[in-house]
């Protein structure tokens, strides 16, 4: 069984993005070997977010561009901070880690490096059970320093950690918490440890809903609704990033961002409706990018025909118990 994942382990990062969907249904495959012990589909309230279920944080596997990025992403940084390190541990927290753990547990098998020290923590008590079973098969158990139930939004390491790995988000950074998560994850990383991703960039762009390709990713289908080959008419803005230096605001009770009212002074070259674009830098050179992923699917928050008389509009973004962006208009 080792040996299968190594394997498959090694095609994935071997291969390129597009490639790469065979060798992560493969993966999906290996791990329907350990059956999920919960039929509950409905996800879990947090005081800043929804966690996935089990099922459904399973089934993230098959978004495979995503799954690759990720996967290929920690690899390296992981061996960068074993030659940066020098012989030193690499203390790693993944969290929010599902009942596979599909990001790390891969790496961790082909790696089997002692200088390796992993927490896994997933707010599933199933999940964490289910985990527990894939490392003990795989004896994986030397390189793990704990995997439990706890709640990552507020989990305190005992450590300054040198690599977080947290993919807790859905698209434009609605419903899931990870900027909450990121937020409480950064103080207990080390100055020169490694976030993934590194970066999750905001962009504000106008499109038509009609138009705009979105990827459907379910493990019966994984198809592009929309025109692929729409373009819209202006280009992006940077509107918002996550990233271990961001500097927004710490409190949860107050607007975590408040854009600058946006002036449209004539509406015609636009099209019709305001999207956010969603684009992740995992590390180094691999990326996600619009709707490559669930994750990276645009969003649309409003309506340029809901324009008042000063024709400006400005967004929050809000972390609540459903975090969500609001629109504003004058």
């Amino acid at each position: 069984m080792k040996e299968s994942l190594i394997n498959i382990t090694k095609s994935i990062l071997d291969s390129n993005k597009e490639a790469s969907k065979a060798f992560v249904i493969r993966l999906f495959d290996f791990y329907k070997q350990f059956p999920l012990l919960s039929n509950n589909t409905n996800d879990v309230q947090l005081s800043h977010g929804f966690a996935l279920c089990e099922q459904y944080a399973a089934d993230c596997i098959l978004d495979y561009k995503r799954t690759y990025s990720f996967i290929k992403g920690i690899y390296k940084a992981i061996n960068d901070l074993l030659e940066s390190n020098k012989g030193e541990k690499v203390r790693i927290l993944y969290a929010g880690c599902g009942p596979y753990a599909p990001l790390l547990i891969p790496i961790l098998n082909l790696l089997r490096d002692d200088r390796l020290e992993v927490t896994f923590i997933d707010i599933n008590q199933s999940s964490v059970s289910v985990l527990k079973s894939i490392v003990n098969t795989l004896s994986l158990n030397d390189y793990i320093e704990s995997i439990k139930v706890d709640d990552a939004i507020t989990y305190q390491h005992s450590t300054k950690l040198d690599l977080i790995v947290t993919e807790t988000m859905y698209s434009a950074l609605t419903r899931e918490p990870q900027v909450a998560i990121t937020q409480n994850l950064i103080p207990q990383l080390k100055k020169e440890g490694i976030l993934i991703p590194e970066e999750i960039i905001i962009n504000i762009g106008y499109s038509d809903s009609n138009k705009e390709p979105v990827l459907e990713c379910r493990p019966e289908a994984y198809t592009i609704k929309g025109d692929l080959s729409y373009k819209p008419n202006l280009d992006l803005q940077e509107l918002m990033k996550i990233e271990k230096e961001m500097n927004y605001s710490t409190n949860r009770e107050d607007c975590f961002f408040e854009s600058n009212w946006i002036h449209l002074e004539d509406t015609k070259y636009h099209d019709p409706n305001i999207f956010l674009y969603t684009e992740l830098k995992v590390y180094d050179q691999e990326k996600i990018l619009k709707a490559e992923s669930n994750i990276t699917n645009p969003l649309c928050v409003g309506s340029l025909m809901n324009l008042k008389e000063e024709k400006s509009f400005k967004l929050k973004y809000k972390i609540t118990k459903d975090p969500m962006w609001q629109i504003e208009y004058k």
